[in-house]
């Protein structure tokens, strides 16, 4: 089914139409946490407009196999976590135009490395804004001092690009079997 009539004495007074296939896989996850946020917010790339309205379900993996739905019906392509959702092993994202669903991912949630990035992506902002500021070095404020002040912020930058890295390790998307 593709299109919807509304009728009204034979004539059709009312029609939706939506996309002729299944919207594509949700892809391209990326999670943050910024700075004072309740919880980290996962991100994915949105369906093209050719997919139609395209939304999304959530599901968090429960006790005995079984998937919790968290979130139906989401039009913006993301979902903040609850401390409680943040505990679950797995999500599992599926995109929806109406008619047809896209096949369902699912993620391992990884916490610890979701903390990780957090905590390393507060440190080098911090760092740059003392630096930014003249706090970092102290006085006095050599060319040389301020050079290792640099160094020290490239390690922190190189620091959270490689949790970074391990957290989409981690959440490498999984395509289960229906």
């Amino acid at each position: 089914m593709a299109e919807i009539d509304l009728v009204l004495d034979g004539a059709v007074i009312s029609q939706y139409t939506n996309a002729q296939g299944a919207p594509p896989v949700v892809s391209g996850l990326k999670t943050t946490q910024p700075r004072g946020a309740s919880g980290p917010t996962i991100g994915w790339t949105p369906a093209p407009t050719s997919a139609g309205k395209v939304t999304y379900t959530v599901q968090q993996s429960g006790d005995g196999g079984q998937w919790l739905t968290i979130a139906v019906g989401l039009a913006d392509p993301q979902i903040t976590l609850s401390s409680d959702q943040l505990q679950a092993r797995q999500l599992r994202f599926t995109a929806s135009n109406g008619y047809r669903s896209s096949p369902p991912i699912v993620i391992n949630v990884c916490p610890d490395q979701i903390t990780q990035v957090a905590t390393l992506e507060a440190q080098v902002e911090d760092f740059q804004d003392a630096l930014d500021s003249g706090e970092i070095p102290p006085p006095p404020r050599t060319p040389q001092r301020i050079a290792q002040a640099r160094a020290q912020l490239a390690k922190l930058v190189r620091s959270r690009a490689a949790a970074e890295t391990r957290l989409a390790q981690c959440q490498a998307p999984i395509t289960p079997a229906r």
